[in-house]
């Protein structure tokens, strides 16, 4: 982060208009009216003038601040939390709306301030809310390191034996290995004690993690690094995005091409309060009537995954600059509606990229715990749950330090055989505790709600490391999946083009409640999984992620160069959005309707959880939850229209399976016209519909 320092800030402090002492565990508010005018981008840098306002206080003692703003409804406003003494960024927030959330580490006697940025919007004032709370000193014997080791499991029974350990396993295994994150030497004693040999891979990653951010902080201020990561990305980024500066490019890109991105905001918030955010592009965005094929492409389902937000983040870009300049994007941009979200858990993301921002950090035995997790936190995995009082009053960022991340895996929340192989349903600590149970977290909730809504043809959820291509099934018991020819030919090519292995997602290990499986089987989404890179979750970013999106030469088995260029992610995103506009990996409704009529298609579906033993064993109850995919398009003034939809047969289903309704509304949403439809992959159905109010007719 970096950030510019009015001159006004310190004079401001140092005359001591706008400071109070705020004590360790406290709140204070204040309601602020910025100057006429609204503000520019400013939640990532101290800014002055016209739409922006701020106040100041002092840390009585070391702890974690949590300050939130609060606009008027349907205005903007950004907020970020300054370090008064020096400008420097210690948190931002930049949603689409007004209500914004910061949380930063403070030191005894810190001077910080709170700036409010209005943005657009008619309402001019709002409220500022400071509250900070005491973190202890770290217990003795909580260990600091953190350690990537290689475990040797050749059998089924050694492999069982890894999973009812309950460490934290890398997406990353061959036939006889499994790789790990260790966090201290009591986990190393419990594989020995398991008769599991292992090597260590990297002894130290949070020492690595500092030096490869330092790299990076040197190469932001290199002008051939930076030239570099120009020519390799639209973004010409060379240090990894922080949830503001996702959030201020999101609002950007939606702003200076109004007829290409829309911003897109999913229903409900994280367990912290943050909305889900993400764009549309598409050449006439806004049209209502609009049934062009959908690809959807998230990332950062998993906190410390953050070359996953990247990948999505840059294909995003790649998109809106390639349109009308390359020819294949501007078909996927023309013929499909493509949906980008790159942060999933925004809320254990922000907690994991804070971490990593060592420039501050400090892993000294005596410092307290925040500054104890400076760094090891950057390997938080899941969302901000608690399950304790004493946990939920420990903000987010610190709690690895006293305890294992309380958490929930978002990846493994989902419905589809919830509960079984590849994760915990009974030990919070477990960084693959899959939650109370299915769609437990509001996270999942909001991406279940919101898929549901649309016809998403294709799903790509990216993740790292492995340099893997999976697909659907994530349980080897689950059989071979109906649509394998299509998924692996896709997968396939998305492989050859970063050099990955494409296998489906049982070959890596078992996994169950995933965000895939429950894609493919619930809305017969073809979903894949790029495990992006080989050696971290988070590498340097000019040399670990850069040449994974953008390319690099291929190398044979011996690590020589084959003479062959592979085209990185961009080439596998775009072979995927040009896989979404192909007849046979959907179905499509061609008709006729009144002007002004709303269709709606819609049919009910189940997903069934494992019911059979987790990683340690337990079981618990099965069930079965009946879910309605629902989407609409309304009809234009033509009255002909074309929907690009999925089958009505779900993967797994029994024939014939249960068909799509396609209902006729009026616009106060009374059934006029239903038809029953049955349609597969490359079908193209015809439909008349008169939608005349008389008593609706069933076929």
């Amino acid at each position: 982060m970096v950030a510019r320092r009015p001159a006004s800030i310190a004079g401001t402090l140092v005359l001591g208009a706008l400071l109070a002492v705020v004590p360790a565990a406290s709140a204070r508010s204040w309601s602020v009216t910025p100057p006429s005018g609204t503000a520019g981008s400013c939640a990532t840098h101290s800014a002055d003038g016209p739409g922006v306002a701020r106040r100041g206080f002092r840390a009585q003692g070391d702890g974690e601040l949590r300050a939130t703003l609060h606009g008027p409804r349907g205005s903007d406003w950004d907020l970020a939390v300054l370090d008064a003494d020096t400008g420097r960024l210690m948190a931002g927030s930049a949603s689409f709306g007004a209500d914004e959330i910061g949380t930063a580490r403070l030191t005894g006697g810190q001077a910080v301030v709170l700036q409010a940025c209005r943005r657009s919007g008619r309402g001019r004032a709002a409220r500022l809310e400071a509250r900070t709370f005491a973190v202890a000193p770290r217990p003795p014997g909580i260990p600091s390191s953190v350690r990537l080791v290689r475990v040797t499991a050749v059998d089924a029974l050694a492999r069982a034996r890894l999973r009812r350990l309950g460490l934290d396993l890398v997406e990353h295994s061959t036939p006889g290995t499994f790789d790990a994150v260790l966090y201290g030497p009591g986990e190393s004693a419990r594989l020995a004690a398991a008769g599991l040999p292992h090597r260590v891979l990297v002894d130290d990653l949070v020492a690595r993690d500092r030096s490869e951010r330092a790299a990076e902080r040197r190469a932001t201020r290199s002008r051939s690094a930076r030239a570099g990561a120009r020519a390799a990305t639209v973004g010409g980024r060379t240090t990894y995005r922080t949830l503001p500066e996702y959030q201020q490019e999101l609002k950007r890109l939606a702003a200076r091409h109004p007829r290409l991105v829309r911003r897109v905001t999913l229903p409900g918030r994280s367990l912290e309060g943050r909305p889900l955010e993400g764009i549309e592009i598409a050449s006439g965005v806004g049209r209502p009537d609009d049934g062009r094929p959908v690809l959807v492409v998230f990332g950062l389902i998993h906190a410390r995954e953050w070359p996953a937000g990247e990948a999505t983040m840059e294909w995003a870009l790649d998109l809106v600059n390639g349109y009308r300049r390359d020819a294949r994007l501007t078909r996927i941009v023309r013929r499909a509606r493509t949906f980008v979200i790159p942060v999933v858990n925004p809320d254990g993301f922000d907690a994991s990229i804070r971490s990593g921002d060592d420039s501050a950090a400090n892993l000294d035995e005596a410092q307290t715990t925040v500054d104890s997790i400076l760094g090891r936190g950057a390997y938080k995995r899941k969302n901000c749950r608690t399950q304790t009082p004493e946990q939920a009053a420990v903000p987010c960022p610190a709690r690895g330090a006293t305890s294992p991340d309380p958490g929930v895996d978002l990846n493994r929340n989902f419905a589809t055989h919830w509960g079984g192989l590849g994760t915990s349903t009974g030990i919070p600590a477990l960084d693959n505790y899959a939650g109370a149970g299915p769609f437990s977290e509001p996270e999942t909730q909001s991406l279940r709600r919101w898929l549901r809504g649309l016809q998403p043809v294709v799903s790509i959820s990216n993740h790292t490391f492995t340099g893997l291509v999976l697909r659907p099934p994530g349980l080897r018991t689950a059989g071979t999946a109906p649509d394998e020819q299509r998924l692996k030919a896709l997968g396939d090519a998305m492989a050859a083009q970063t050099g990955y292995a494409s296998v489906p997602g049982y070959i890596l290990y078992d996994t169950t409640g995933t965000a895939e499986d429950w894609a493919y089987e619930g809305l017969g989404s073809l979903a894949f999984v790029p495990e992006i890179g080989r050696y971290n979750f988070h590498p340097a970013y000019s040399t670990g992620f850069l040449p994974e999106y953008d390319g690099r030469d291929e190398l044979d088995a011996a690590g020589r160069p084959t003479g062959r260029r592979l085209g990185g992610l961009r080439e596998a995103f775009t072979l995927a959005g040009l896989a979404t506009l192909g007849a046979d990996s959907h179905a499509l409704l061609v008709g006729r309707a009144p002007p002004g009529r709303e269709l709606r298609l819609h049919r009910s579906f189940t997903s069934r959880t494992s019911g059979g033993p987790d990683d340690q064993g337990a079981t618990q109850p099965a069930q079965t939850l009946t879910e309605t995919h629902s989407s609409r398009l309304a009809v234009g003034p033509s009255g002909s229209f074309r929907w690009h939809v999925l089958p009505s047969r779900r993967p797994y289903e029994a024939a014939p399976g249960a068909p799509w309704a396609l209902d006729c509304r009026a616009r106060s949403g009374r059934l006029l016209e239903r038809r029953l439809i049955r349609l597969r992959r490359g079908d193209r159905v015809g439909v008349r519909l008169h939608c005349r109010g008389r008593p609706f007719r069933q076929k």
